[in-house]
């Protein structure tokens, strides 16, 4: 997943260098055995691993098929698949298959590592695929034959101690404090469950001094990624449930840190436990987050319901996030979406509303395209973004967002109710975006009001600027992305949309009649998946030829299937 990669390529005088580090750490390890048999702790997707046993490496915008003895020699041109390869997260689809034929395929598959990777190839070798890659043959101890079992020779057990050498001897080098967590994460775990010298105070006192440079930052996140908590989080649960199977007490700082982390996710996620998909986030492999939740013991009251910049309302079983804030601009927004004021809404376990998610995995193409306006559901004026992007170095990066957002939380007649706002149209329009979600006490009933409108003499004299220069009224739309899983259905006589979950339940998508209701294709960006999936959006067209001008819309559950 983009959040923990990092490129591969080295220059020629590093790489040499690595080399000279590789044979060095070669000579100095020597075979550790396990003081203790881990359970494995890292979640994965079983429908990945049987479909590896089977002959075919799929992932995020890849697949291969491969002969089980070629299997490293699948093309890692792309810097996620070698990431996803040499960070051994396919591991964790094969522990999660969990079948005989699982556990032989990891420890042919790690012995032909070991064999061609683990001296020679400098590319392998950085402190977050180490770190990674460490971690998940401790939590796979068992499956990879490393504990009481006679696959474990002296040459796979050498490996374990060079990756923790390398990992004591440069993780404090690392400018990125992902890095530095990850790799105190590993040696944290290596220490609890392997054989050696292991100064546990000080690594505690490193760890948390890194968990106190991340809080920091946590009301203002760097990236605004729900994801990238979700990470941090797992982290931490890898060190909690360590040390809860070596019997060895938790600092408090750190269960400080979880719980509140714990309470920022619960204000990130759907009723289906799923993370929003916005600023390069994926909602999150099945099961980390409660797992990571539980095993960390971040039980913490409640949730953040305004946090990192989003909003949630939530009404019986229906949940809706909404994008309150503009996207980071700069050198740390090469994942930001211009989705300021866009929402997703779910009914129970099912997504309704969506946003394409994050292109990323799917090529450069695909990435720019998941980040624009359009991508998101919210309204779209002249088929521009509310953000401008500018193309860097190596990555392309929001020039400019909105600047003025302002909020309310309130109650409604019947529920909650949100305003939000932005100006990311204003000095090229003249107008803002303004919208209110009001949601039912029975979560039943979503009502949307998008206004565009233009209050100060300058604003009205740039809309008319605008619409002289155009030569017509401006063209508004509000876009509602679709989940693939819903079965979308025209109503040309009520001018409403029916929309029917996979679980049967109905409900009706309707609009004050102010606009041109229509049905387009859109994409969907799942994860996991080699391509991405065909879905649709719903799109309310208005010609704005005033300063105000407003679109409300409904979408309204059936009671026959409440």
């Amino acid at each position: 997943m983009p959040l923990l990669q990092e490129p591969k390529k080295l220059t020629w005088y590093s790489s040499i260098w690595m080399r000279l580090v590789l044979a060095l750490l070669q000579k100095q390890a020597h075979p550790v055995r396990f003081i203790k048999s881990p359970d494995p702790h890292s979640v994965g997707d079983a429908d990945l691993g049987r479909v590896l046993c089977a002959g075919q490496f799929q992932m995020t915008g890849f697949e291969a098929s491969f002969r089980k003895e070629h299997f490293w020699e699948i093309s890692t041109e792309s810097d996620h698949v070698h990431f996803h390869l040499h960070s051994f997260e396919w591991l964790d689809n094969l522990a999660s298959f969990g079948t005989d034929e699982a556990a032989n395929l990891s420890i042919h598959l790690q012995g032909d590592w070991i064999k061609d990777f683990s001296h020679s190839d400098p590319k392998v070798w950085n402190l977050r695929l180490t770190a990674l890659r460490l971690i998940r043959w401790i939590n796979h101890a068992e499956l990879i034959g490393l504990v009481n079992s006679s696959n474990t020779n002296e040459r796979r057990l050498v490996s374990l101690d060079m990756h923790r050498l390398f990992l004591e001897r440069y993780w404090k080098g690392s400018r990125n404090r992902f890095d530095r967590m990850i790799s105190l994460t590993a040696l944290l775990c290596s220490g609890l469950f392997l054989e050696g010298e292991f100064d546990q105070e000080i690594l505690f006192e490193n760890l948390v001094q890194e968990l106190e440079n991340i809080s920091s930052d946590l009301d203002v996140s760097p990236d605004r990624n729900p994801e990238t908590l979700l990470e941090t989080l797992t982290m931490l649960s890898w060190i909690f449930r360590a040390c809860n199977a070596c019997d060895v007490f938790i600092p408090d700082y750190l269960n400080r840190f979880a719980e509140k982390i714990g309470q920022i996710l619960r204000g990130l996620r759907h009723a289906n436990g799923d993370l929003v998909r916005f600023h390069g986030g994926a909602k999150g492999t099945a099961g980390r987050l409660d797992g990571a939740l539980a095993h960390t013991g971040a039980r913490a009251e409640g949730s953040a319901e305004d946090t990192l910049g989003y909003a949630r309302l939530s009404s019986g079983s229906t949940t809706i996030v909404l994008d309150a804030q503009p996207p980071n601009t700069g050198p740390n927004s090469g994942m930001a979406h211009a989705s300021t004021n866009a929402i997703e809404m779910n009914s129970g376990w099912q997504p309704i509303i969506v946003s394409n998610g994050t292109g990323y995995l799917f090529g450069e193409d695909h990435h720019f395209a998941s980040r624009q306006s359009n991508a998101h559901s919210t309204l779209i004026l002249e088929d521009q973004s509310s953000a401008s992007f500018l193309r860097g170095q190596n990555q392309v990066l929001v020039e400019k967002g909105p600047i003025n957002t302002p909020f309310q939380r309130s109650r409604a007649i019947d529920g909650s109710r949100i305003q939000s706002a932005h100006d990311g149209y204003i000095q090229s329009y003249g107008l803002m975006h303004a919208r209110t979600l009001d949601l039912s006490v029975d979560g039943a009933t979503f009502v949307c009001t998008d206004m565009l409108v233009a209050q100060s003499e300058t604003e009205i004299a740039n809309f008319e600027r605008a619409k002289s220069e155009l030569g017509r009224a401006l063209k508004s739309e509000v876009r509602i992305q679709i989940h693939p899983d819903i079965q979308v259905e025209l109503d040309p006589l009520q001018g409403a949309v029916n929309l029917t979950l996979p679980n049967s339940v109905q409900w009706q998508l309707s609009h004050d009649g102010s606009a041109t209701l229509s049905i387009s294709s859109s994409l969907y960006y799942q994860q996991n998946l080699p391509l991405p999936r065909r879905t649709q959006q719903i799109i309310l067209a208005k010609l704005v030829n005033k300063p105000v001008s407003q679109v409300s819309w409904s979408l309204v559950k059936s009671v026959a299937t409440s």
